[in-house]
C-alpha cells in the first residue's frame, strides 16, 4: 500500500515537472503573440553584455515569459468569461452595470460622477485664466474660440449604473467649471448635457452600452448644439443633416469596454448610422503629415477635411469623442485641421495659421482633471527652454545645492512599475511604460526658483517627465510636469521650477519604453 502511494506520488511529480517543461519550452519556441489587452506585450530582452544588463535580464525575461506563455490569451478569455458569468468584472477598470451596460472605471471617473472630488478655487482659477488667455490671443488675430465638454457616459446614462454607485454631492466638477467661467470670464463655452439628456430615449440611444463613447446618434445631437452655438457666434454654418429617425444605415464599432473584459461575445447590437451621401465631403478626410515637428513628438494623430463650397476654416483640438463629430464637421468647414491632443499653450500657438476662422477645443468630461498649464509657468518654461543659459557652467558655478542623490537616498525612493537592481549608480529595470520614482521631501522654500539637473542613461529614445508640487496645487498633477526628450545612451536634462510647495517631493517618470534606466546623478540648486 505504501509502495503504491509512493508510486502515485512520484507519477504526480513527474507529470507536474513534465507539464512545466512542456509549457516553458512551448512558450519559448511557439510563443503566443496574441494580446486581448490594451497594451503592448513585453519584448524578448537582448542577451546580457555586461554586469548591469546581467542583473536586469531575469526581470526582463520574466516579463517577456509571462506575456508570451502558450495559450495565454485563451486562458485569460476563459477566466474572464467565468467571472463575467457569475457577475464579477474581470477587469478593475470596467464596471458591470444594469441590463448588460458597462462603464469605464479609470481616471477616477466614478469620483467625478459621485461628486466627491471637486475643483479647488486655485484649480478653477487656472482653468479660467488659461481659457481666457487662449480666447484673447485668438481674438487679437481675428479668430474665434469655442470650448466644448462631451459628457461622460455615467452622466447621461446614470440609471444603468449599479445601485451602490449613488451620487454623494449635488454639484459636479462640470457644474463648478461652467459656473466659474460664466461668472469670471467671457470665454465661449458649450455644455452638451442639456441637449443629450433632452433627446435620449428608447428610439435614440446616444452611447454604446458596452463602450465608453457616444455613438453617431449621440454625436448628431452634440454637433447640433455646436452648430447652433457657432451660428450664434456669427459663423456661416450649413444646417444639419436629417435627424437620426430618418437614417437608414446601421453600424457596429469595436467596443473598448467589452474588449477590456476579454469575454467571448458582446450583447451589443448595431446602432443607427447616416447614409454617406448625406455628408458629401465625408470622403475628404485625410491624414496630415506636414505638421510633424521635434517640438511636438507626443502628437501622433492629425487629420484634415476639405469642403470647397463652405465658408469657414477651423482648427479643432480633439480627443476620441470627436471621432464621431469629424464626419459632421467635414460638412461644416471649407478646410479643417483636427489635432488629437490636450493642447499646451505651446502646441496651441503652433497650429494657429492665418487662414483659421475658428478654434474649437473639445474634451471629454473625465479629462477635466488634466488642467491646462498656468500661464506664468508656461512663459517661464518657454523662456528657459529658449535661452538654455550655458547650463552646465551655470549649474556648476551658481546657486545653493539643496539635494544631491546618493545611494542612501535612492534606497528611500518609492518605485512603481519598475525594480531597482542597483543603487550606486541608481539603476532601474522598467517592466511597463509608466514607471515612476518618488524622491523624499526636498528642502524647497516658497517664492524661490530652482534648477534641477538629471543625468540619465536610457536603453532607447523616448521622453522623461519631472512632476512637482506647487503652492496652488499641492499634489502631483498632470498640469505640473515638464517633459524632456531622451536619446538612447546618456542624457543631461535640466528643469526649472517656480513657486514650488515648501518641503515637497519630486517624481520622475523615465517612461515611454520598457527597459533599463540609470540615474547617474540628480541635483537640485536654488538659483
Amino acid at each position: 500500500m505504501i509502495i503504491k502511494r509512493k508510486s502515485t506520488f512520484m507519477v504526480g511529480i513527474i507529470l507536474f515537472i513534465a507539464a512545466l517543461i512542456i509549457t516553458s519550452a512551448s512558450s519559448i519556441l511557439y510563443s503566443s503573440d496574441e494580446s486581448i489587452e490594451n497594451r503592448s506585450l513585453a519584448a524578448m530582452p537582448d542577451l546580457p553584455s555586461d554586469i548591469t544588463s546581467l542583473r536586469a535580464f531575469p526581470l526582463l525575461f520574466e516579463s517577456y515569459f509571462r506575456d508570451h506563455i502558450v495559450l495565454r490569451a485563451e486562458l485569460i478569455k476563459l477566466y474572464a468569461n467565468f467571472l463575467f458569468f457569475i457577475g464579477v468584472s474581470p477587469v478593475e477598470k470596467v464596471i458591470l452595470g444594469k441590463d448588460d451596460w458597462l462603464f469605464y472605471n479609470g481616471g477616477r471617473v466614478v469620483q467625478d460622477y459621485q461628486n466627491t472630488e471637486l475643483f479647488s478655487e486655485s484649480e478653477l482659477k487656472i482653468w479660467a485664466e488659461s481659457l481666457q488667455i487662449r480666447q484673447d490671443l485668438l481674438k487679437a488675430k481675428g479668430i474665434g474660440y469655442l470650448f466644448i465638454i462631451a459628457p461622460n457616459k455615467h452622466t447621461i446614462y446614470s440609471e444603468y449604473l449599479p445601485e451602490y454607485l449613488g451620487k454623494r454631492g449635488d454639484k459636479s466638477r462640470l457644474d463648478q467649471l461652467f459656473s466659474y467661467l460664466h461668472e469670471h470670464t467671457k470665454v465661449n463655452f458649450l455644455d452638451l448635457r442639456p441637449i443629450l439628456l433632452a433627446n435620449k430615449s428608447a428610439e435614440n440611444i446616444l452611447y454604446w452600452s458596452q463602450d465608453s463613447h457616444w455613438n453617431r446618434t449621440g454625436a448628431y445631437f452634440g454637433q447640433l448644439a455646436i452648430q447652433h452655438k457657432l451660428k450664434e457666434m456669427g459663423y456661416d454654418i450649413p444646417n444639419s443633416i436629417a435627424e437620426p429617425g430618418r437614417w437608414q444605415g446601421e453600424y457596429l464599432r469595436s467596443l473598448d469596454l467589452a474588449n477590456m473584459l476579454g469575454v467571448n461575445e458582446s450583447s451589443e447590437t448595431k446602432h443607427k448610422s447616416y447614409q454617406k451621401n448625406l455628408l458629401p465631403c465625408l470622403d475628404s478626410i485625410s491624414i496630415s503629415e506636414a505638421w510633424k515637428s521635434d517640438r511636438l513628438a507626443g502628437i501622433t494623430n492629425v487629420i484634415k477635411t476639405k469642403c470647397p463650397s463652405r465658408q469657414v476654416n477651423a482648427l479643432v483640438f480633439r480627443d476620441s469623442y470627436s471621432t464621431e463629430l469629424v464626419p459632421f464637421f467635414s460638412d461644416y468647414f471649407k478646410e479643417a485641421t483636427y489635432v488629437w491632443t490636450l493642447p499646451s499653450e505651446d502646441v496651441f500657438k503652433y497650429f494657429i495659421e492665418p487662414n483659421v476662422d475658428i478654434v474649437i477645443e473639445e474634451r471629454v468630461e473625465r479629462s477635466l482633471r488634466l488642467l491646462p498649464q498656468p500661464a506664468a509657468w508656461t512663459m517661464a518654461t518657454e523662456q528657459f527652454d529658449n535661452k538654455k543659459l550655458a547650463l552646465d557652467s551655470n549649474f556648476d558655478q551658481d546657486g545653493i545645492l539643496i539635494f544631491n542623490l546618493d545611494a542612501d537616498i535612492a534606497k528611500q525612493a518609492k518605485i512603481y512599475n519598475a525594480s531597482a537592481i542597483d543603487y550606486a549608480p541608481f539603476t532601474l529595470s522598467s517592466l511597463q511604460w509608466n514607471s515612476q520614482v518618488f524622491f523624499p521631501k526636498i528642502s524647497f522654500k516658497t517664492n524661490k526658483e530652482y534648477l534641477v539637473k538629471l543625468e540619465l542613461s536610457a536603453t532607447d529614445k523616448g521622453t522623461t517627465e519631472l512632476f512637482f508640487q506647487t503652492a496652488e496645487i499641492p499634489k502631483f498633477h498632470a498640469v505640473q510636469k515638464i517633459i524632456r526628450k531622451t536619446v538612447a545612451g546618456r542624457n543631461t536634462l535640466y528643469f526649472k521650477l517656480l513657486n514650488i510647495k515648501e518641503n515637497s517631493p519630486l517624481r520622475i517618470d523615465p517612461k515611454s519604453k520598457h527597459g533599463q534606466y540609470i540615474v547617474h546623478s540628480l541635483q537640485v540648486k536654488e538659483i
